[in-house]
């Protein structure tokens, strides 16, 4: 989930806002990024999120085979659309931070996609992956010495057959939703990024199919994807989670009007 640091600090980021608005007319925008102080104090703050989500998610007692991944895309994520949701003059004032997030959250949900892909298609990941290395130590000629045709249809016949895929998309689908918080708003994307990366790897054990057993992937990379985006469109919760960190963040705001008061 997010943490109490990094959804409190939009709406401190507001009251700063109201501050500076007070006695002004009501579009005024002020460029906090021009105020040296207030700049200097709120990039501090900025950053300090950012170091202390890194300390926690190399704690000992965090789970480093995807918790670690997962708290740090989460809040990362968070903390870009919070800020991106302020308008140009929050962008401009959090550049740095914003870069800095963007990449963590980049390599943290590549770490979790990754594990999430190895541990539900442990089979075909294990068998490309030593056919792979057989290639690289044999040469193309020689896989199939160690790897024979038909022990490698028999096992993609198990567990790549399209209802197969169908099931384990779903589940992949179905741990995500449990793994990612509401909150974070970052389903919808860290979905559309795992469709992306299935291509990706799927592509790769097309191409290794073809080339050494000249053997067709059923169902295709092409295929997987539509089996993934089906999955993805077929669940109710996928467009309250996209909007989910907006309301929440709003609430926030809200919170923050001494008007609502």
């Amino acid at each position: 989930g997010i943490f109490a640091s990094f959804s409190r600090f939009p709406c401190y980021l507001d009251h700063i806002l109201l501050c500076c608005r007070e006695g002004r007319t009501e579009n005024f925008t002020p460029d906090l990024a021009n105020i040296k102080v207030v700049s200097y104090y709120l990039q501090k703050m900025a950053t300090a999120l950012l170091d202390s989500l890194r300390i926690c998610a190399e704690r000992e007692t965090t789970d480093q085979q995807y918790a670690s991944s997962v708290m740090q895309m989460e809040n990362t994520y968070y903390f870009q659309q919070s800020i991106k949701k302020r308008g140009p003059e929050m962008i401009n004032l959090f550049q740095k931070q914003l870069t800095k997030a963007s990449s963590i959250c980049k390599s943290s949900t590549d770490a979790y996609l990754g594990w999430m892909i190895r541990r539900e298609f442990k089979v075909p990941h294990g068998l490309f992956s030593n056919i792979a290395k057989i290639r690289r130590d044999v040469g193309d000629r020689d896989v199939s010495i160690h790897v024979p045709k038909a022990t490698f249809i028999r096992i993609l016949t198990k567990e790549c057959n399209r209802e197969v895929m169908k099931e384990k998309i779903g589940i992949v689908y179905s741990r995500m939703e449990k793994h990612l918080s509401e909150e974070s708003g970052i389903v919808p994307s860290a979905w559309k990024a795992l469709v992306k990366v299935l291509y990706e790897w799927f592509g790769r054990w097309e191409k290794l199919s073809s080339q050494i057993y000249k053997h067709v992937l059923e169902p295709s990379a092409v295929d997987v994807v539509r089996i993934a985006k089906a999955a993805g469109a077929s669940s109710p919760d996928m467009g309250q989670r996209a909007s989910g960190a907006y309301r929440n963040d709003g609430g926030a705001r809200q919170s923050m009007n001494p008007k609502g008061v």
